[in-house]
């Protein structure tokens, strides 16, 4: 079965490197103690931190056979204050709450003809409203 990396996994991950990594400064952990703590596997905890790479979160990311090694970047607590990703989740989520209220308001001031096209955008709206609404309910 194909493991999913969730924003819970992923905060938990966040959290522990910011409570246990000095910023600024490059640092080399056990590969074992990082799966302990976050409950990740090895491949979810390569998988999450190469993103917190791109992410700018982290910089020179390595992981070994027995080790993981990072720089942690200001970027990475600004996250992590900010309520990560599950708070980047539910934003999102939110937005296109929003976003299906707006539409179903303007369609009220619509002629019939542009009443098509915004009944296209909220087709659109709810569908990847409801493809969030599954995304956040995987565990």
């Amino acid at each position: 079965m194909v493991e999913v990396l969730t924003p819970a996994l992923k905060d938990k991950l966040l959290e522990y490197i910011v409570k246990n990594a000095e910023l600024e400064k490059h640092v080399f952990g056990h590969r074992e103690q990082f799966v302990k703590e976050t409950e990740l596997s090895i491949s979810l905890l390569q998988a999450a931190l190469y993103q917190f790479e791109r992410l700018g979160l982290l910089k020179d990311v390595g992981i070994g056979s027995l080790s993981v090694e990072f720089t942690a970047t200001a970027e990475l607590h600004d996250f992590y204050l900010r309520g990560g990703f599950t708070v980047k989740e539910e934003i999102l989520e939110k937005n296109i709450e929003k976003l299906m209220f707006e539409i179903d308001h303007l369609k009220k001031s619509l002629t019939p003809d542009q009443l098509d096209t915004a009944n296209r955008l909220s087709s659109i709206a709810q569908g990847i409203g409801a493809a969030v609404q599954i995304l956040t309910t995987i565990k």
